[in-house]
């Protein structure tokens, strides 16, 4: 029997991804987080609970908080909360320096099936720390999300962030390790890769979940404008910061710019180069 062996089958890796990409670990993680929440209902209905109490074992609600001082960015913001898959959200959507007419307002919440709105407006020149205040304040979610006007999240993002909140026993999640692509050179980063799926002080405040009640009590500092920099120290407070992978969330690096950043030539040396293209096809699961 040990003579001879046979060929090892080949391994059979998805168009576009690597065997080795963490894929399967989170869609294994993220099977086991729903039959978790199925079980917690059957049980419910075993101890004889009536079916109006089983039908009140509901996922937590998320209010999405965006901040924007760029028009041309509504109908991404729109599209982007339109598509979040099993959660129930609320867009509460601030915008800087500039108003929008009701009437596009309306249009974008019936094109996308957003019935949820709250819309907040601040002079340009309040610092984005004391935007998200605002927001928080104004959300009505059990929880809430911060979410960046220019950046993707996944179909999927919300969801399994949600999850990891529940499951991980922290007070706050975050994506501290996330793709970045550099559109001019259509390549794509991996940043502080050693940040992913572990506990952490540092807050990437763009990716930033938590219960609303702990963002009341621990409000965030009146950091600036630049978005992509923004971070946040929560962890000297006390608080349990759990930064979960890189799947579902990514940045772009646009040619233009429009925010303070590094040049794509210093971006190269700020993480490690992935593949080329968008990151999209695989970050997304």
């Amino acid at each position: 029997m040990f003579g001879h062996q046979a060929p090892a089958r080949p391994r059979t890796v998805s168009r576009g991804r690597r065997a080795d990409d963490g894929t399967a670990a989170h869609l294994a993680r993220r099977r086991a987080w729903i039959d978790d929440a199925r079980r917690l209902k059957a049980k419910a209905i075993v101890a004889g609970c009536p079916p109006e109490a089983v039908g009140l074992i509901r996922r937590p609600t998320i209010s999405v908080l965006v901040s924007t001082a760029r028009p041309d960015r509504l109908e991404h913001v729109y599209r982007t909360v339109a598509r979040q898959q099993d959660v129930q959200v609320q867009l509460v959507l601030l915008t800087r320096g500039f108003c929008p007419g009701d009437a596009d307002l309306r249009r974008l919440a019936g094109e996308h099936g957003i019935d949820d709105v709250v819309y907040l407006y601040l002079p340009a020149d309040v610092p984005l720390g004391e935007c998200y205040n605002y927001s928080i304040r104004a959300a009505d979610g059990d929880v809430v999300a911060i979410m960046d006007d220019g950046d993707h999240y996944g179909p999927n993002y919300l969801s399994d962030q949600l999850y990891s909140l529940e499951h991980s026993g922290a007070d706050l999640v975050c994506k501290q390790a996330y793709c970045m692509y550099l559109e001019e050179l259509s390549t794509t980063l991996l940043r502080f890769d050693e940040h992913e799926r572990c506990f952490t002080d540092i807050v990437n405040v763009p990716t930033v979940l938590g219960a609303r009640d702990v963002l009341i009590a621990n409000p965030l500092p009146s950091f600036g404008m630049n978005e992509d920099g923004a971070t946040w120290t929560p962890g000297a407070k006390g608080l349990r910061v759990y930064s979960t992978d890189k799947f579902n969330y990514f940045q772009t690096r646009l040619p233009a710019g429009g925010k303070a950043q590094l040049p794509d030539s210093g971006l190269l040396s700020c993480g490690k180069f992935q593949f080329f293209g968008s990151p999209e096809p695989r970050i997304d699961i």
